[in-house]
């Protein structure tokens, strides 16, 4: 397996992407977050991704279109999305 990224979407659930495109959905809650998708970024949300370690992802979507953003945004060269 390649290089993975544990996202949380504001509101919704857990998901692992992986650079080759695949999306699987976590059930449950996850101790490790890489990037958080929010909607509107404010200074609460900055302020806690700078302590916490995480990257924040701007994404006004559903949460199929976000991550297949996200996805391009982080592994460029990711030619497809697998939603699993």
């Amino acid at each position: 397996m390649g290089k993975t990224s544990v996202v949380k979407i504001e509101g919704d659930s857990f998901y692992i992407i992986t650079d080759n495109g695949r999306v699987l959905r976590i059930n449950g809650e996850s101790t490790k977050l890489d990037v958080l998708v929010v909607k509107e970024i404010t200074n609460e949300i900055l302020e806690k991704a700078f302590k916490e370690g995480f990257k924040v992802f701007q994404c006004d979507d559903n949460a199929k279109e976000c991550l297949t953003r996200l996805i391009y945004y982080l592994y460029p060269y990711c030619k497809e999305c697998k939603f699993e």
